[in-house]
């Protein structure tokens, strides 16, 4: 009987050792893959063994007991009883006077089953109340001395019974627990080979990864060298064109007719600085037209631009503006200085042209526009020229057509003092009150500015700048506009 138990406990012992083999074999990979990506192995745990009898169960046989350990009969004892698990007070009870047989289970059930605990579940065991003979009739004088001396060798045979299922009953634990730690090692091997391969395709995605960013960094290497080049060839052609036209104008006179273009040829030659300069400090193009997004519904809502009308933007630069109001199925074109930031609205497929606003605003037809929009554009003019302007835009324009100019708002602070000097082509930063008074002066009414997204609602109240601290001046939005009408007739109210 000692060999068969050792048979399972030896399986046991090889089976463990097998999986500590496996496992020290697992070498970690060299990158580091995601934990989280991985499955987990999932072992089974394993049950302790003991008899689990149901709680709404109230009527039991004495012979379910038997066959256990002293500490698996209490517990059960207690499950079946009781209805709950052992106390340490209960364990430390009756645990030793079994073990060192003062008392058996049958006592031990009866003590329960008596309790007060015991009698309002009114657990009902067979067989029980049998066993109390032997206790009744060990208390005569006599022949209860008689039986307790002779009560070893009579119990002999029910004891080798109660052996052998104790034997049986741990020979079936012992092969459950081979059982599922066999099924356990199988799901630690189907892990073990799910997470080498996984290992093995972060390897080759990582290998791969790797030679795509190489491809990317040499291809990004060699377009710095190539911009490189490329601005060097540029500034040199600049620095030879600037001596060119120097020596040129030394050699003609002042008055000669010669003079206008050679000035127009050195301000071309910056005007690819200039792009630089804006793509530098105004933005990426994807910046600007979320910034200008805003003003979409208030120029579609006016009337003339509802109607069809045509929207001339000057400076248009990149043609940010421009973009927008194609993409919402309004027509529109634009004209600026800088024959590069035109060009380069022509190649984004927009009708821009190289010229300047005032004299092509007094070119139109009066009445022709249905507005007149600016962004960064009135800062950079003389007096004299932004009442041009005004004056220009208000020929131009229809009935109920509107001017809409943005500018670097010197309410805020930093901008005012700081950040409106990058451009070297400002003039001076202006007040959103001067350009109202500019606007109301030149005949425009319904003039707002526009400083938040909300101020774009024209049914709505202006937002306002009343500064009530210091901390106000620095909180204020960067840039603000101006948006002012043409009243239905010609004559300013």
């Amino acid at each position: 009987m000692s060999e068969a138990l050792a048979e399972p406990r030896r399986d046991i012992d090889a089976i463990l050792a097998s999986i500590r083999a496996e496992l020290g074999t697992v070498e970690p990979p060299a990158a580091q893959a995601d934990r989280r990506a991985l499955s987990v192995v999932r072992v089974e745990s394993l049950d302790e063994g003991d008899e689990v009898f149901p709680s709404e169960r109230k009527q039991f046989a004495l012979e379910d007991f038997e066959g256990m350990d002293e500490l698996a009969f209490l517990r059960a004892s207690y499950r079946a009883v009781l209805g709950r698990d052992i106390d340490e007070s209960g364990l430390s009870h009756y645990l030793p006077v079994l073990r060192e047989g003062h008392t058996g289970p049958a006592d031990v059930l009866r003590s329960l089953r008596a309790s007060p605990e015991g009698q309002a579940r009114g657990v009902e065991i067979a067989n029980l109340d049998g066993r109390s003979r032997y206790g009744r009739i060990k208390s005569l004088p006599i022949i209860g001395g008689i039986l307790v001396r002779l009560k070893p060798y009579l119990s002999l045979p029910h004891g080798q019974r109660r052996l052998q299922r104790r034997i049986a009953s741990s020979d079936r634990r012992q092969r459950e627990v081979v059982t599922a730690v066999n099924t356990s090692l199988s799901s630690v091997r189907r892990s073990l080979q799910k997470l080498e391969q996984r290992v093995i395709e972060a390897e080759q995605a990582a290998d791969q990864a790797h030679a795509l960013t190489q491809q990317v960094i040499d291809s990004r290497d060699s377009a710095v060298s190539e911009l490189t080049s490329a601005r060097r060839q540029l500034v040199e052609q600049q620095r030879q064109l600037t001596t060119f036209i120097d020596s040129a104008r030394s050699t003609l006179p002042e008055a000669s007719p010669q003079a206008p273009p050679l000035q127009a040829a050195e301000d071309a030659s910056l005007d690819s600085l200039y792009v630089a300069f804006e793509n530098r400090f105004r933005g990426s193009t994807d910046l600007i037209s979320e910034r200008l997004r805003r003003y979409l519904d208030l120029t579609r809502e006016t009337p003339p631009v509802a109607a069809g009308g045509t929207v001339l933007d000057i400076g248009c630069g990149r043609g940010e503006w421009l973009a927008l109001l194609r993409d919402a199925n309004v027509i529109a074109r634009g004209i600026d200085l800088n024959g590069a930031m035109a060009a380069e609205a022509r190649g984004r497929g927009l009708d821009a042209q190289e010229g300047d606003a005032i004299a092509h605003l007094r070119g139109l037809e009066e009445g022709s526009l249905a507005a007149v929009t600016g962004f960064h554009i009135v800062e950079h003019l003389a007096f004299r020229d932004l009442v041009a302007l005004f004056d220009a835009a208000y020929a131009a324009l229809a009935p109920q057509g509107f001017v809409l100019f943005e500018t670097p708002n010197p309410e805020n602070l930093v901008v005012g003092a700081c950040t409106f000097h990058y451009d070297p082509t400002h003039n001076k930063p202006l007040p959103p009150d001067f350009l109202r008074f500019i606007a109301e002066t030149r005949g425009f009414s319904d003039i707002r500015i526009i400083r938040r997204d909300e101020d774009c609602r024209l049914d709505q109240p202006e937002s306002g700048f009343a500064p009530a601290e210091l901390n106000d001046w620095f909180r204020q939005p960067a840039d603000y506009a101006i948006y002012a009408r043409k009243p239905r007739s010609d004559i300013a109210p």
